[in-house]
């Protein structure tokens, strides 16, 4: 995961698109493209250059991070797992709707 991290910090420095605009053809980055789009009055288009490019991408990686770190420290919850496999949960609603007063099967 923090290699993709790194990987992607890096491609969004070198340039890898090429663009013309107004005739003038220019290589740039990711961003540079956003920069030129909206600076050109194409705002809903440099939006969503930005989103799928930069935005989604980054938020999924930092998400998947997150949740690879607390895995990594166990602060997940492996009982929860543990009860819907041995049928607990099944057993415990069972338990409460006859204290309730409700007919098991």
């Amino acid at each position: 995961m923090v290699t993709a991290l790194i990987l992607f910090l890096l491609s969004n420095v070198f340039p890898i698109v090429e663009m013309e605009l107004k005739g003038i053809r220019m290589q740039t980055t990711l961003w540079g493209a956003v920069e030129a789009l909206y600076a050109d009055h194409r705002v809903l288009v440099a939006l969503l250059v930005f989103a799928t490019t930069i935005l989604f991408p980054l938020a999924e990686m930092l998400m998947m991070l997150y949740l690879l770190v607390l895995m990594a420290r166990q602060r997940y919850r492996p009982q929860i797992r543990r009860r819907w496999t041995q049928g607990q949960y099944a057993g415990a609603r069972h338990r409460a709707a006859r204290r309730r007063g409700v007919p098991g099967p």
